[in-house]
């Protein structure tokens, strides 16, 4: 009987080994749900384009009416170091309901807080740089429609399309200002885009301005589409030199984006190699798309990230896939990558990444990197084709950024 008991205890004792292994998971675990909860946590001002609109308009909601503005202002600071890419956009947007777009309320934006919105044409994040296009389009019709036709050529396709939009509708209201024939070199140069929508903008754009018809359906064959464009070029060919021309609209070139992020301090596992942080970020040119299995867009746009990795690879670029469920997908996340050729890095968008790139929230949502750690550009949605990528990336390869 005695020796049965002993024969229990010996096969129910647990290894020294195995209680410091248990320790050693428990403290991860607290670790990385402590990190977890202060990042579910932030300061809601400061989270993506959804969150912070609303924390915005909430805090202003407490003030009085002559303190709003100037709060407001001074939350992005002079640099706009002081505010997440979600509050620049909230921001920009609450001026724009406040001074332009509040029906019954006509107003106009005060010309400091004018130039301050101009300064988030430079913004990393073409979602802010559209919004801004937007509210100061609405503001002021000559400086309004200069940055439009700014935006037309902005490196961002979705951004040229935003202003093309715009400038589309504003001929349909205003077919008759004479303002429109200072448009229409700026419509001429939006025919160079690599964009087709663009350019079918700016061609309709054109043939409102001028009084004619020389314009096709974005449906119409790409031949067609063709043959009007250049029926456009043949005929600036002829008439440029006689074309009288005023500031700004004789000088119109795309706003190049300036402004950084810094990346704070992450840890995200690794799902295919090593794990990332932000200590893999210095030193190296870096890709980061954020994106599902569950995620048509993000799927469509894959082909443009393999071929960015394969051809600016030997130049240094990294490229780094982020799918959400990294670790509890992991299988089918691999075997997926694997039959669709995507052989760069992949890790888990974990709460700490998506929180240190920008509160994400939805997906895809890419971004880069440059050598000294901050997000130079901020891709929202997807898809987009390759060379809305590549102004960018041979930029910061360059070390022109």
């Amino acid at each position: 009987m005695q020796s049965e008991i002993v024969s229990r205890k010996r096969r129910s004792r647990i290894p020294v080994w195995a209680y410091y292994a248990a320790i050693l998971v428990a403290l991860a675990v607290i670790v990385r749900v402590t990190h977890d909860r202060s990042v579910q946590h932030h300061n809601p001002l400061q989270g993506n384009h959804e969150q912070a609109p609303a924390a915005l308009a909430a805090a202003v909601q407490k003030l009085p009416a002559n303190e709003q503005l100037p709060f407001v202002l001074n939350l992005a600071g002079s640099d706009h170091t002081r505010a997440s890419e979600g509050l620049r956009y909230a921001i920009v947007d609450w001026v724009g309901e406040r001074y332009v777009l509040n029906p019954g309320k006509p107003r106009t934006i005060p010309p400091p807080t004018l130039a301050f919105l101009e300064t988030f044409l430079q913004d990393e994040d073409s979602v802010v740089r559209m919004r801004a296009l937007e509210v100061i389009h609405e503001d002021t019709d000559k400086t309004g429609l200069y940055y439009l036709l700014c935006g037309l050529q902005d490196e961002d396709p979705w951004v040229g399309e935003d202003a093309g939009q715009l400038l589309a509708q504003w001929m349909t209201r205003n077919s008759h200002n004479p303002i429109r024939f200072q448009l229409v070199p700026g419509l001429i140069a939006g025919l160079q885009s690599k964009d087709s929508n663009v350019v079918q903008f700016c061609t309709v754009t054109l043939a409102a301005a001028l009084g004619n018809n020389w314009h096709v359906s974005r449906l119409s064959a790409p031949a067609k589409r063709s043959a009007i464009t250049a029926k456009w070029l043949n005929w600036w060919k002829m008439n440029s030199a006689k074309w009288a021309m005023t500031p700004p609209f004789n000088d119109i070139k795309p706003v190049t984006p300036t402004h950084t992020d810094t990346v704070g301090r992450f840890y995200a596992e690794g799902v295919s190699g090593p794990p990332f942080s932000n200590a893999d970020l210095s030193g190296h040119v870096t890709l980061v798309n954020v994106w599902g299995m569950g995620c048509g867009p993000c799927i469509a746009e894959m082909p443009s990230f393999i071929k960015l990795y394969n051809l600016y690879k030997p130049q240094g670029l990294r490229v780094i896939g982020a799918p959400e469920n990294g670790i509890s997908d992991r299988h089918s996340i691999l075997k997926w990558c694997k039959e669709n050729g995507i052989d760069y890095p992949q890790v888990n968008a974990n709460s700490q990444l998506r929180y240190r790139f920008g509160s994400i929230e939805d997906v895809p949502v890419t971004l880069l990197v440059d050598r000294q750690s901050r997000v130079i550009r901020i891709w929202q949605g997807g898809p987009r084709p390759l060379y809305a990528y590549e102004p960018a990336i041979t930029a910061a390869l360059e070390g022109k950024i």
